[in-house]
């Protein structure tokens, strides 16, 4: 579900206001099962049919730069300030939105790490 101005009864993935597969670079690190990572990502998100499935749910928070969040066939944007949560057996990807570079904050489970942390 979308929270706020982009608000929709049909959504399913939440976008809040927080204070807190493209090139990215990850700064990681763990706790208790889960980690998190701050993300720079410079290229937009892929097209629906390159976006990955994975079980679990994400969470990230843009720090810098508006994202596009890739979630089935839809392209939701999430500005700075704002949190997106979701379910990741809906096919996702984040990307760079507005032709400039974003920074997120992610937490994301063992299979969201695997799925989107380049090793």
């Amino acid at each position: 579900m979308i929270a706020g101005p982009q608000a929709s009864p049909a959504s399913n993935v939440r976008c809040t206001p927080t204070t807190a597969q493209t090139p990215m670079t990850p700064a990681s690190s763990h706790v208790n099962s889960r980690s998190h990572a701050k993300i720079r990502i410079t290229t937009p998100a892929p097209s629906a049919g390159e976006a990955g499935v994975h079980p679990g749910r994400d969470w990230f928070t843009v720090l810098v730069g508006t994202a596009g969040l890739r979630l089935g066939d839809r392209l939701i944007i999430v500005e700075p300030g704002s949190a997106a949560e979701f379910s990741t057996m809906i096919p996702h990807a984040i990307g760079a939105h507005g032709g400039r570079p974003v920074e997120i904050l992610t937490i994301l489970t063992a299979d969201g790490e695997h799925a989107h942390i380049p090793r």
